[in-house]
This record gives structure tokens, sequence and C-alpha cells, in this order.
């Protein structure tokens, strides 16, 4: 499923439009928690900043934040992307503990998913009061793409990663070997909306993939497949990201 995509004139432009809409979703979530999932990388970096500037003190106790995936590392690593969310928001906007999900890097790849694992448990059981589907339902979940296809920590040939119910796996990075935790392609896929945030001229060309792709035949790479299974998949694009696709109205 491709979903629909916007084009924005810079990735300050996409990140700053992001971070009020997803204001706009915690006011149209009716009182309830909202559960947004959030990756690493510069642009996240800007949303949140945005965000910790905009979100009224009103609407900020029913934010909960996860994170699609983590490197296993202390929170205080510069890679960890819960540090990037500390620096950029959590620095000028506190939450409480019981909002801020975050995965435990420092205990070990199997520990660090264990743990995260029975957080998700504990959404299951309040999604299940609330409307009758005991499983974790996350309201957002804002992805990356790598230009070789990646999106979380799901890398191109794991296809076991796509064949599993579990709601979260310990992986290794391909390449570098470095553990990671992410969220599967079945809870991502079980989310009421799904946001890929894409920037720069290196992604161009996956991006042209992802769009030319025929619905009834979806390519093999992660972000061909990972998609929201009940609600929408937007595309956020700056222009370079965007510039081998025939052109819309920008956002």
């Amino acid at each position: 499923m491709h979903g629909q995509y916007r084009i924005f004139a810079s990735a300050e432009a996409l990140a700053l439009t992001l971070a009020d809409e997803i204001i706009h979703r915690l006011e149209a979530a009716a009182g309830r928690d909202f559960h947004l999932a959030v990756s690493g990388g510069r642009t996240p970096g800007i949303i949140f900043e945005r965000l910790a500037l905009v979100l009224p003190a009103t609407l900020s106790s029913r934010l909960h934040i996860w994170w699609a995936d983590e490197r296993v590392v202390p929170p205080d690593d510069p890679e960890s992307n819960y540090g990037l969310f500390a620096r950029t928001f959590l620095s000028r906007h506190p939450l409480s503990a019981g909002q801020v999900h975050r995965v435990r890097g420092e205990a070990g790849p199997e520990e660090a998913c264990a743990a995260l694992r029975e957080a998700l448990l504990v959404l299951a059981e309040d999604e299940c009061r609330a409307a009758w589907r005991c499983q974790p339902v996350f309201d957002c979940v804002l992805l990356g793409a790598g230009s070789d296809g990646h999106t979380a920590s799901i890398f191109p040939g794991n296809e076991e990663i796509f064949a599993s119910d579990e709601p979260c796996l310990a992986v290794r990075h391909p390449l570098s070997g470095q553990w990671r935790v992410t969220l599967t392609p079945a809870l991502i896929g079980a989310a009421r909306e799904v946001v890929y945030c894409v920037t720069g001229a290196d992604k161009a060309s996956l991006v042209a993939q992802v769009f030319s792709q025929d619905e009834g035949r979806p390519g093999h790479l992660p972000v061909f497949r990972v998609c929201s299974q009940t609600g929408a998949t937007l595309w956020y694009l700056d222009r370079e990201a965007a510039g081998r696709l025939p052109g819309p109205a920008e956002g």
C-alpha cells in the first residue's frame, strides 16, 4: 500500500507542519491518551523541537511517546534515539516518566526487548478495555526510510520479521552487527496512522520506486510493505526526496 504523499519546500517546512498536525491529532483524540511512536534523525529532531514549543499544557498529559526502533545503547549515548528526544523535547517540555516508554538499551538486546514487550502488553490491555481490540494500537507511527529501503530497524532480506506476530524484536544491523530493538511490521500495521518523513536527494530514487509500484504487486523492500493495515499511510517529502515524482501541490 503506497499511501498518499505531500511535498514540502524543505525538511524544515515538513517538520514544522507535521509538529502542528500532531497537535491537531491530539485535540481530535477527544480526551483519551494519544500514543505516538517516533524515530530518530535530523528531521524528527526538528519536529520534536517545534512540538516542545507549541504543545499546550492541556494536551501534554495525554501524550505518550514510544520508539519505532532504538539502538541497544545507554540513553546518554550520542546514537540513542531516546537521547535525541530528551535533548530536543524533554529538556524544554518535560513529561512524566509514565508517558515516556523508552527502550532500555543499557540492559542488553533481549532484556530491552522483553521490557518493551511488557509495556506494550499494558497498552494492549488499555486498548482492549477501550475498544474491544486486544492488541497494542498506536495512534500514529512516525517512520523514516533508508536509501536501502529499510524502515525502523526492519532491513531488506529479513523475511522472518514479516512472519512474526511479536510486537517487537531484537535484531542486528546487517552491516555493522549493532543490536537494535524494533517494532514489527505486524504492530506498525495495526496503527491508526503511519507517517513516513523522508528528506534528501539520496532518497529520490527510492521514493520514485515506492510510488511506481503496482498496488497489487508490492515490492520486496520494507518501505513497500510496512504500512497501516487499518488506517492511513502518508508520505511527507521534501522537494529533494520528491525530485523524481510528478509533483502535486506542495503542502
